[in-house]
This record gives C-alpha cells, structure tokens and sequence, in this order.
C-alpha cells in the first residue's frame, strides 16, 4: 500500500469514527420521569385500592379487568355494590359510590373555593304539561359576596324560565355552567288539589358570570331569647377548616370556636344545629364540632370516643383501627348545656361527617332531630396520589377505606340514614312561603322552637310532599358535594389512639 493510499484509509476511518460519535450525541437520553401510560396508571390504582379499600376482598384477580380502560372507568370497575347508594335498597333516586377518583389540578379536599360559582344551591323540580316538561327551580340559600347576592337573589326565590319568559328552563345545568344569565323570577299558582294552574314572572334578575366567591361554612349563628331559654343557632353548610385549599388553613374552625365561646359567655341552654345543606367534609372539624356541643363531663376524658374508626381488616399505615376522643382542650368553648339535648336540622342530603357528628352525640345526649332522612353515610375515605407513591400519577383517588362507629360501637344508619323525630319536608313544600335562614318563621327553626317551648305542632309542620302531585323533584345543587363526603385527613390520622 503506498502512502497515498495509507493516508485515504486513516482518513476514512477517521470520518467514520467521528460519524459514530456525532451519531451518539443525537440519542436522547432517557426520559427519568416518563409520562405514565394508562396501564401503569391502572395498575397503581389496582394495588393501591387491593391494600387499602374497605372491600378489598371483593376484588377479583387481575384477569377480571381491562386494564385498557381509562383510570376513572378503570377504578370504578373495582368498586363494590356496598360503596353507595342505589335505588333498590334505599327506595331514593340516588345512585352514585362514595368512592371516586378526580383529574388532578392541585390539591383537592371536600370543600373548597377553587371553582367559580354564582354563589347559590337549588333545587330543581321537573314539570309536565302534556307534551312539554321545563323546571322550576327553588333558592335554598345564597353565599354573600357572591354574584348571586349581588344580583338580588335570595333564598326561596323561584326561578320559572329564563329571559323575562316563564315555561322555558329546560336545563338546570344553565345555572351552573357559569355563563352570564338572566332569570325570570316569579310566582306559581296552584289550585287546593296541588295542581299548577299558572305562573307569573314578578321581575327579572340577571347574574355576571361566576366567579371565586369564599364559601364560609359557618353561615348564620345568632341567639334567640324565648321565655326563660336562650336558645344557640348555627347554620354549619360543609365541614372545612379554612378558605385556602390546605389542611394547614385552620380559620374556620377557630372562628367555630369563637362562635361557641360568644354562645357560651351569652348564657346559651338550649341549642339547634342546622346541618340540612351539610354533606360533609373534615372529620376533624366534625371532631371540633361535637366536642364544642357533647357534655363537659364527657369531653374531658379520654375514654369517651367521639369516633372510633374501623378498617378493612389489613394492617396498613394508613387505614388501622383508631380510637378518636373528643377534644378535651376545647372547655373555653364548650356549652355544657344543663338538658343534655341537642336539636339538629336534617335534610336529604345531610351527609357523612354531618352524621358523624349526630352519631357520635347520641351514646351521651338526647338528640332530637327535625326535616328529611339523612343520607346513610358511615364510611370514611383518605386521598391517594397527592403527595405520595402515586405522585407521579395524574389522577387522586378517594377511596372508602374505613367504617365510622361512635363510642358505642354504633353506625346502624350505615345506607339507611337517622330518621327524623319529627318527619318535615322543606323540599316538598315548593309553594308554602320559605322564609330566611334565621327567622324564627322558617319551617324546620320554627318547628325546633316549638319544641323547646313545649308547643304541640301544627299540622303544617307535618305536611309532606305528596300534596303537589304535579310536581317531580329531579335535582339539588346540594348533591354534587356529597359524594366527597367524610374525609380523615394526616391530622386527624395523627390523633389516633
């Protein structure tokens, strides 16, 4: 080989050696955090929900489930008939699990103020006449601040169509879309049977488009004196601790303290609850709550349990047998009220830590309670996928992973709900007069008062729906919160004995 050839053939091997390289150096490298397909997502919903649901052992061997579904689809595979309520064992019109899985956004908890509203709950009733059905919709309270209130709105306002028209709502999903709306407020007539004989628009409102409005559970607390009682009442709408979405946020629950502390230096003896709105939320607010009500007696040992919580039989670090007793350092604000009786304001959709909260009363005081069936909520959930192993998920899942009993052992009204002393229909009653929240002459306040003034109740207190033949209730806005229903959060894990 000559020289010339000798300098082609390292020249050559050269530009392939530098070829290689720079072939190398375009080979990403591995992505260290790759994007979990739905597969892995699925399997870590499938391991998760084996250790930890409360039904583990009706879940089936991997090959039973298409693990191809979506992560929501996929985890509702899973769920058992018990995660619920169904129409066939209930005789309601509900049907949904209180398990649930949600898209993350940031963190997530029972009530928050992350989304836009009007700031008003409803209730929609669904109207046929011949070959048309429209809705007429019932004001069941409006936030302050919100763009309802500002608009006018109130609570028992009927909203009969839209656009000065009456007849015309066809969907009640338009007063939640959060678009710019305008109601047509007025009046229903109906004959001594019940039936709808007409309807009159009185004035119109129209409502800005929803927006960020505070959702302070603590609603309406005011003090009645009546006769030789001073009677406390507070309208308690969701079991939060604070506005901002953290567990850390503890303004709600020390203004509940020093809204029982002002009850107490006021010399309240007698005392109504109203948790008809309540679907639930903290089990430590609940905790709170019934501590500020229970006997001092009661409250300051520890062997009274304001909850005792039982798993699903696995010995986990998140879901064990636990032991929760009242909170003894709240004496400041506890009424020790002299009867031991409490009234309590129920609704359909009177929920979860709402019922914790009656549950855990009655082994130690005479709870009497006044409205609807409560919904029958005795489970409890912890969040997945915020903040541990499944961080890197996209979803959260609160799955059901313990029963809820009070000290006795107790949670009968599991699916069932606590029937009510004193059976009153609000729901039901669309063209008897709703006054406001507070005033002593709305339905369920006044019937309480009568009460604890030893009064016989009129037969209106006791009227039922089924005078309004004509009308079918078909939706409350109060529902969409009460699958997120009764939440343990690390603190309150915490707490445990």
């Amino acid at each position: 080989m000559n020289k010339y050839m000798l300098w082609l053939a390292v020249l050559l091997l050269c530009v392939l050696a530098f070829t290689a390289c720079d072939g190398e150096k375009d080979i990403p490298d591995p992505d260290p955090n790759p994007t979990p397909t739905e597969k892995t997502t699925n399997d870590w919903i499938y391991e998760t929900m084996l250790e930890n649901y409360l039904w583990y052992d009706e879940i089936e061997k991997k090959e039973a489930y298409n693990f191809s579904l979506t992560p929501d689809k996929f985890f509702e595979s899973l769920l058992s008939e018990n995660d619920g309520l169904w129409e066939g064992n209930t005789g309601r019109r509900y049907n949904f699990h209180f398990s649930y899985i949600e898209k993350k956004r940031t963190k997530s908890k029972a009530i928050s103020d992350l989304d836009p509203t009007y700031g008003f709950e409803f209730y929609a009733y669904g109207i046929a006449a011949g070959q048309n059905t429209y809705l007429y919709v019932r004001v069941l309270y409006v936030l302050p601040g919100s763009a309802a209130a500002e608009a006018g709105l109130k609570r028992g306002d009927m909203i009969v169509g839209l656009d000065g028209k009456a007849d015309n709502l066809k969907d009640y999903a338009l007063l939640e879309d959060g678009n710019g709306v305008t109601l047509s407020i007025g009046d229903v007539q109906s004959n001594s049977e019940g039936y709808i004989t007409g309807t009159t628009v009185t004035h119109i409102i129209t409502l800005s488009a929803a927006r960020l409005t505070e959702n302070n559970p603590l609603f309406l607390d005011t003090v009645y004196h009546i006769g030789n009682n001073k009677i406390g009442y507070l309208v308690y709408n969701h079991f939060s601790s604070g506005p901002k979405d953290s567990y850390e946020d503890k303004t709600y629950d020390n203004e509940m303290k020093s809204i029982f502390k002002n009850f107490k230096s006021e010399g309240v003896n007698e005392f109504v609850l109203d948790l008809r709105y309540n679907g639930g939320g903290l089990v430590s607010c609940a905790q709170t709550l019934a501590s500020c009500l229970a006997p001092s007696d009661i409250i300051k040992d520890s062997k009274n349990y304001f909850c005792i919580m039982k798993n699903n039989g696995k010995s986990t670090a998140k879901a064990s047998n636990s032991y929760y007793p009242f909170n003894s350092s709240l004496t400041s604000s506890n009424l020790n009220l002299t009867k031991k009786r409490l009234y309590v304001l129920t609704g359909r959709w009177s929920a979860s830590s709402s019922e914790a909260v009656i549950n855990a009363l009655k082994p130690f005081m005479d709870v009497i309670l006044i409205g609807e069936q409560t919904l029958g909520k005795a489970v409890g959930s912890i969040l997945f996928g915020d903040g541990d192993e499944g961080d890197k998920y996209d979803w959260i899942m609160h799955p059901i992973v313990m029963s809820i009993c009070n000290h006795d052992g107790d949670y009968a009204y599991s699916q069932k709900g606590f029937t009510p002393d004193v059976l009153n229909d609000e729901y039901g009653l669309p063209f008897v007069k709703f006054c406001q929240l507070g005033d002593t002459n709305e339905t369920l306040l006044s019937t309480a008062l009568a009460l604890i003034a030893g009064q016989t109740l009129s037969a209106p207190a006791l009227r039922s729906s089924a005078s309004m033949p004509t009308l079918e209730p078909v939706y409350s806005s109060v529902g969409r919160h009460v699958p997120q229903g009764l939440i343990f959060d690390e603190g309150m894990l915490e707490m445990a004995k």
